[in-house]
Order: C-alpha cells, then structure tokens, then sequence
C-alpha cells in the first residue's frame, strides 16, 4: 500500500490518494511514467528490473560515516518515503 501527494509547481499540496496494498501504487506510477514519455518523464525514473517489470529505484542510505550503502531486501517491508518531480527535458525550470 500507499499514499501518493501530488504538489503543484505553485507548492500547492492537493489531497492524497491512497492506495491498497498488492502493488497499486507502482502500478499508478508505472501508467503515470509512460504516459508522460516522450515530452516528460519521473525522477527519479522507475527501474527496470529483468522479471519483475517496473520497481522503485534504490535507496542509499548514509553510514555513520559518512559512505552510502544500498538498502538490502530485508528493508523492503519498511514504510519509505520517495519524491518524485515530473521534468520535462529541453524546459526552463522556475
């Protein structure tokens, strides 16, 4: 499961859509991404991972000190916030 909040450019915050456990969110964010393509596009983009279709990109987090380290699969059923910005390669951003 999950939420998604989508933010205007003007920093306007609209109301949440919530999303059922099973996969529906990356589903949502999947049909988003490709409609946006070819004038638009995520990022961070979705990553294509070889059997399982679209997945959400990998997280680094930060040691102690100070080196990055991927998260394992272990840390997969925890709760992870992601943002994601709607960019439109060849546009002037404000």
């Amino acid at each position: 499961g999950g939420t998604v909040v989508l933010v205007s450019q003007d920093g306007i915050q609209r109301p949440p859509f919530r999303f059922p456990k099973g996969g529906h969110l990356l589903q949502f964010l999947t049909c988003l991404e490709t409609g946006l393509l070819p004038h638009g596009q995520l990022d961070p983009p979705l990553w294509s991972q070889r059997g399982k279709g679209k997945v959400f990109p990998k997280l680094r987090k930060r040691s102690p000190h100070g080196s990055c380290e991927s998260f394992s699969d272990k840390d997969e059923d925890e709760a992870t916030d992601y943002v994601f910005r709607i960019i439109y390669p060849g546009s002037q951003e404000f």
